[in-house]
């Protein structure tokens, strides 16, 4: 009995990985969708893979910024699980056939920056913003509050990266948010963002069953 706690115990902590998202909040300059008006609040949640690395066609981890892409998608994991918004419309997915998807996170020691691109050459993303077709999403903020530590010699996975950064962010006024249509470009100016580090539910179902497996048999002699 205390074996098999053990070895749960152990895989509850090794799957025990933060699903992180990152919620950029913006409002409004332009949409000539006419879907909103300048203004308007527009928030994004984009959901980083967990899987670390692999898969991935390009990581770059140096004292000048650290790079996450898979911009040569061959079926392998994505840098993105999902990408939602309440202002848009439809499901986020890669199309398989699409060879360069250009989809990659980013930070720069320079301006402590975050620069995420969704930028397939072919075809749509799977989200419509009124009845216009979303091709791409981009943005690149800069901390106010916070610096960034960028990964040298060595590697990781993008989840892990920014679970050290949970937390709410003002950012500089100097910012590019914009998400191109099929009839034309919506443009932001962005807010603020938060990072949010989750537990795998996987893990957190094992620890339960760990944990019931250590009160259970007190339970019994009681």
């Amino acid at each position: 009995m205390k074996t098999a706690i053990a070895s749960l115990a152990l895989l509850s902590a090794t799957l025990l990985q933060a699903n992180v998202s990152i919620t950029v909040v913006g409002t409004v300059n332009t949409d000539p969708t006419g879907t909103y008006t300048a203004g308007d609040p527009v928030s994004i949640t984009f959901d980083v893979n967990l899987d670390p690395l692999a898969g991935f066609e390009q990581v770059v981890f140096n004292s000048g910024y650290n790079w996450w892409s898979s911009d040569n998608y061959s079926g392998g994991p994505l840098v993105l699980d999902n990408i939602s918004s309440p202002q848009l419309g439809g499901t986020y997915s890669i199309d398989g056939s699409d060879s360069a998807p250009d989809e990659r996170i980013s930070t720069y020691s320079s301006a402590n920056r975050i620069i995420l691109v969704n930028n397939p050459n072919t075809g749509g993303i799977g989200l419509t913003l009124g009845t216009a077709d979303v091709t791409s999403i981009n943005f690149s903020v800069e901390f106010l509050t916070s610096d960034l530590d960028l990964v040298t010699g060595t590697s990781t996975s993008v989840s892990d990266y920014f679970a050290g950064y949970e937390g709410s962010y003002s950012v500089a006024t100097t910012n590019a948010f914009d998400i191109a249509t099929s009839s034309g470009t919506m443009t932001l100016d962005v807010t603020d963002m938060t990072i949010v580090p989750e537990p795998a539910t996987s893990a957190l179902f094992l620890g339960f069953i760990a944990a019931g497996m250590l009160i259970y048999p007190r339970r019994k002699l009681s």
